[in-house]
């Protein structure tokens, strides 16, 4: 199977052929979402993910039933604890970038865009504190990559990351604040005025 993923997603030309392991990559990163020591088989098929949403020039990845298939259970893996160890600086896990090619992938559907970022706020009221870390690197990530396109959901986000200027923990806090100078400088305007 992950042999499989690694070759069809290789080149844009067999990006169509992704449907035929939509269904097994999405229950394979169900399972991987419940036990963070199996990080071979999880960095494989995350791997091969991230190569076919990259290669995608059809649009295929767009289609909500492409999209909604894989992107809950990708989404599932940032309550892993190894999540939050995804940054720019050290990127030692790829759960991160995978998703943020997913949504380029597909950038010109809103709509997947808003149920992506749905779960994404959901995951920031996270008991657990590698689960908001993990997600405010998320959002980092897709606001560099994405830039203004994925901050016409900046209203959305908006309580939601006044709560994180104000979390308990320090690197969460520090992420939200890094985050948030990073939309400022896409926007080229402060967001004060708007988190209060």
């Amino acid at each position: 199977m992950i042999i499989y993923l690694q070759l069809i997603s290789a080149q844009s030309l067999v990006t169509s052929y992704s449907s035929y392991v939509i269904e097994p990559a999405a229950k394979i990163l169900t399972q991987l979402a419940t036990d963070d020591s199996t990080l071979a088989p999880r960095e494989a098929v995350l791997s091969a993910l991230q190569k076919s949403f990259q290669h995608d020039q059809d649009g295929f990845w767009q289609a909500p039933s492409h999209f909604g298939t894989v992107m809950p259970p990708l989404l599932s893996l940032l309550a892993l604890p190894s999540a939050s160890t995804s940054t720019p600086e050290n990127n030692t896990n790829n759960v991160i970038p995978a998703i943020t090619e997913l949504a380029a992938a597909s950038s010109s559907s809103m709509e997947n865009h808003r149920e992506m970022n749905a779960i994404l706020l959901k995951n920031m009221r996270s008991d657990d504190r590698h689960t908001r870390l993990a997600t405010v690197l998320c959002e980092q990530s897709l606001t560099r990559r994405l830039g203004e396109e994925w901050l016409g959901l900046l209203p959305e986000m908006l309580p939601f990351i006044s709560e994180l200027m104000e979390d308990d923990d320090e690197v969460v806090e520090r992420e939200c604040q890094r985050w948030k100078n990073g939309m400022e400088e896409i926007l080229g305007e402060s967001l004060e005025g708007m988190l209060q």
